[in-house]
This record gives structure tokens, sequence and C-alpha cells, in this order.
């Protein structure tokens, strides 16, 4: 039989207990020569009896019976945001010479600060984030997925190479900030920076949301919100890798608790 590594180090330590109620059962399955319902009843009369004592044992029991109940088992992974997909968003700036420029970012949250606001983090050192600093205002425009290449070239080009830009873009300028601001990105934001929190090795920008362009489709309240995102198709990013989204509505906000048992 199969043991997940976390279940092993539990039944481990269960085994050098000393206690013949979880010892000798975990003992027989870690050999292979238990059974899986009798070490389940072995490790609920223990978590019945002591679960509750204090010991070091007690959270282990209940980790125990979830494992054994088909839980998945949990390890210790690297730090980073590996399987947490994030959208993407191509920031605009003008440059000097009042050329458009655009990055790919995808640190970029929302807030709130007497409205909505977005919280966008950029690492390092970058001709987008001196632009920030600069004008005080940028664009933020949903990547979707016919505009993936566009976006990988912009985001593996360094904004200070001076041929970055020359390639086949359509851009416009904002309805309300002087930003650039890309035709084909469905919904693009036009921010404002009203604080900046210096970190080590990047800069948060706390933005005031001062405009939304979104296409016109998406707008139209007679369709329904699961096809207006699969129109709108926007990507997504995790482990150094681009995903598509299929969009499929799974229940509004106070809805899928129904199917939550207490």
């Amino acid at each position: 039989m199969k043991i997940n590594g976390e279940l092993k180090t539990i039944l481990e330590k269960f085994a050098e207990s000393g206690w013949d109620v979880i010892g000798e059962p975990s003992r027989a399955y870690l050999d292979g020569k238990g059974d899986w319902e009798a070490l389940t009843a072995a490790v609920k009369e223990a978590d019945m009896t002591c679960g509750s004592c204090g010991c070091e044992y007690d959270p282990l029991y209940k980790r125990a019976l979830q494992l054994l109940s088909g839980k998945p088992a949990k390890v210790s992974g690297r730090t980073s945001n590996d399987f947490c997909p994030q959208t993407m968003f191509l920031y605009g700036t003008y440059r000097e010479d009042g050329a458009p420029n655009f990055g790919l970012f995808c640190w970029f949250s929302y807030c709130w600060d007497g409205g909505l606001g977005a919280m966008a983090c950029i690492g390092g050192s970058t001709l987008t984030k001196d632009r920030i600093n600069a004008a005080g205002v940028f664009s933020a425009n949903l990547v979707n997925e016919p505009m993936l290449p566009l976006a990988d070239y912009l985001g593996n080009t360094k904004g200070y190479d001076e041929d970055k830009m020359n390639v086949p873009v359509d851009v416009m300028r904002g309805a309300v900030l002087d930003v650039p601001v890309l035709s084909d990105s469905p919904v693009s934001f036009e921010l404002e920076v009203t604080k900046t929190v210096p970190l080590d090795g990047s800069d948060v920008y706390i933005c005031k949301v001062r405009n939304v362009l979104i296409n016109e489709a998406l707008a139209d309240t007679d369709t329904s919100v699961e096809q207006r995102l699969r129109a709108a198709l926007p990507a997504s990013t995790t482990c150094a890798t681009y995903f598509s989204n299929a969009p499929k509505a799974k229940g509004a906000w106070g809805e899928a608790m129904k199917a939550f048992k207490k």
C-alpha cells in the first residue's frame, strides 16, 4: 500500500509513542500488514480519549484522520505564488519624448479608499516605474488571449530598448487622464497614483481609478456575465506559464454556499 509522506511521518510518530492504542496499528500499517479500517478506528479512539489534552499528538490525530479519509497531503514548498493564477496587465506610460511605452505586469489588485482603488507592485528598475514616478499616472490594460504574443514580447523586452515599441500596436489616449491605452484590451484602467510605498526590492503604488474603459459589448447587460467574460477572454499566468481561461459561471455570490454542508 502506498502511504503519502505526510501520513507516513505522523504514523511513525504514533508508532514511537509507546501507546498501544495507536502504536501497534500504526506500525502494522507502515509495515504493510495493517488494515485501513483498523488504523482509522484506532486513531478515532485515540482522538476521543485524549484529543484535547493539550499534548503534541492532539492535532496529529485530527490530521491523520483527514489524510486517511482522502484529503490531500501537504508539504512545505518554496516561497512562491505558484498555482495561484493571476490576470496580467500592460501598464501604459508616455516616455519623455511623448512616445507610448507598455510593460507587462501581474502584481495588481484592488483596494478601497473612498472609492475603488488599485494596487500595483513593480519590482526592480524599469522604464515603466520611472515614468510612473515622473508622471504619477498610467493605464493598466487587461491582457486577453489574442494579446498574448504582444504581451509576452512587451514583457520580455526592456523598456529602455529604443526599438521596443517599433511594433504594430493600436494606441489611443485615455478618456480622463493623459495616458496611452491599448485599443485591443477589453478593460483598461486609467490610474492616478495617490501614494507610493517603497519596499525592499519593489514599490507599491496605491492608485485612484479615475476611469475604466471597456469594450462596448461588455456593457451589454442583456448578455450574461459568463457570455461577456468569454468574449473578453482574459488570460492568466502562474508558474512562469500562460494559461487560457474558459470561464464557466459557478453561481453568484451567496449561491455557492448552498452546496456547503455545515
